[in-house]
């Protein structure tokens, strides 16, 4: 009974680190910050007209790897990530940035996870609250930047390493996300 009232506890006060970390990343994401930069508007643009048409804006079909201008390139897991929340959200910066915030929601859940995997439950709330409260990782979460979505890819593919209890597919898996967060 100590043990199960200790356990309501503790996921009691992760749900409010996630609650606090939710509202700071959420509130005002369609405008704060006041615009978008010229990279926001680009990749919105690109994911938007991917999934609308299955091109991107120079009309190549699906493309490996997505040019920004002339010369700048982009990986495709981030624009494809991305293409679910065009289809289902109307275009705007709040649709443009949510993934981003979402990611870093995610991955304060994950980073409590791994913490309490590898240390225990009180140092994994400290980390957790940390990360919630980071003004690095809350400014990031708030524009459209690839670091949130590879930071929560990471995470990802530690949490399934660190969980696989050695099953060859987990940690095939575990590879397969650390890959798609580096060519992200």
């Amino acid at each position: 009974m100590k043990k199960l009232l200790k356990l309501k506890k503790e996921f009691f006060i992760l749900l409010i680190i996630i609650a606090l970390a939710s509202f700071l990343r959420l509130y005002n994401l369609g405008t704060v910050p006041v615009s978008m930069t010229d990279d926001e508007i680009r990749e919105t643009y690109t994911v938007y007209s991917i999934a609308h048409t299955g091109k991107d804006v120079f009309g190549n079909f699906l493309p490996a790897v997505f040019k920004i201008d002339g010369a700048n390139t982009w990986g495709p897991v981030l624009v494809y990530i991305k293409t679910p929340f065009s289809l289902l959200l109307p275009l705007n910066s709040f649709t443009a940035r949510f993934p981003y915030a979402l990611s870093s929601v995610l991955s304060i859940i994950l980073f409590y996870l791994i913490i309490k995997k590898l240390f225990n439950d009180k140092i994994a709330l400290v980390s957790s609250f940390a990360l919630s409260v980071s003004v690095w990782n809350i400014q990031l979460s708030r524009i459209v930047i690839e670091t949130n979505i590879s930071v929560f890819l990471y995470l990802l593919g530690n949490f399934i390493y660190l969980y696989s209890k050695n099953k060859t597919r987990l940690i095939v898996l575990s590879m397969v996300v650390f890959f798609l967060a580096f060519y992200g």
